[in-house]
């Protein structure tokens, strides 16, 4: 655990750093802080993101860092779930405080490790644009803030308690391709419009797939200043819901987490290398 401050610093910088040199792109040399926010999140410039294959592969690319993330912290509690079930719960039996204890941790790192993404985003935008604060992008960000570091905490305990389950081997490439599989089901939104001449199961559509969370573009919002540099190309999606969305994600990992520490035991099976 001593490594996860220095770690999540550095996975932060290089993220921070990708991003703004890749993806905030202004047409002129100046950007809004509204505009710099919808570009993290899928826009293109001031267009939002399409649901065609090019557009959804250059947003893929935007979460590799995310994807970075996971795979440095994806075993972080299964570590630690593998020393305790042979030195910590045979004489500490309270699973479920030394579980909230652990995922304390991982929720903190994922906290640090977007605030300091952000702010590296925007000083190195600042320092090749001239970078105009309003009010609209600073609620888009406080947004965007809590969407991202709920759904890559929600990825990121996943990751570690399928390790549990299943092995180490295969929990990350299971959630990561759980999430490419919903990024490529995108393309069917505006076919299932053609198909069936139905915005309303293209809302539903939309609504299911948690991907949609992280397009803020695709959003509405209550907030008037925020509604107006908000020009949604689908209807359906509002910015508090998705924020709920993603958090009923993380609280079933959350839950469902702690039922598996508390019930499974490593000295039993041997995940990695069969029954012992």
């Amino acid at each position: 655990m001593k490594k996860v401050i220095p770690t999540t610093f550095a996975l932060a910088i290089f993220g921070g750093f990708y991003l703004a040199i890749a993806y905030v792109n202004p047409y002129e040399g100046s950007i809004s802080l509204s505009e710099l926010v919808l570009q993290l999140s899928g826009s293109r410039g001031k267009f939002e993101l399409g649901a065609s294959i090019t557009e959804l592969v250059a947003f893929s690319m935007r979460m590799i860092p995310s994807y970075i993330f996971e795979i440095f912290f994806g075993i972080i509690l299964y570590r630690q779930f593998c020393t305790a079930s042979i030195y910590v719960f045979s004489r500490y039996p309270r699973r479920l405080r030394w579980y909230f204890s652990e995922v304390s941790t991982i929720g903190g790192a994922v906290l640090l490790y977007q605030l300091i993404s952000l702010l590296t985003i925007i000083l190195v935008t600042k320092f090749r644009y001239q970078v105009q604060i309003d009010s609209a992008g600073v609620i888009l960000l406080a947004y965007h803030f809590l969407i991202q570091v709920v759904w890559i905490y929600a990825m990121t305990l996943s990751i570690n308690l399928l390790a549990i389950w299943i092995g180490s081997s295969s929990s990350f490439l299971t959630i990561v391709g759980l999430q490419m599989i919903w990024t490529t089901l995108l393309t069917s939104v505006d076919k299932i419009r053609e198909l069936f001449n139905s915005t309303i199961i293209q809302e539903f559509v939309l609504r299911i797939n948690p991907i949609s969370c992280l397009v803020l573009g695709w959003h509405s919002s209550r907030i008037e200043a925020v509604n107006r540099v908000l020009d949604p190309p689908y209807s359906g999606l509002d910015l508090n819901s998705s924020l709920l969305y993603a958090s009923l994600f993380l609280g079933t990992a959350l839950i469902t987490g702690g039922v598996l520490v508390k019930r499974h035991d490593l000295l039993i099976s041997d995940l990695e290398k069969g029954v012992m």
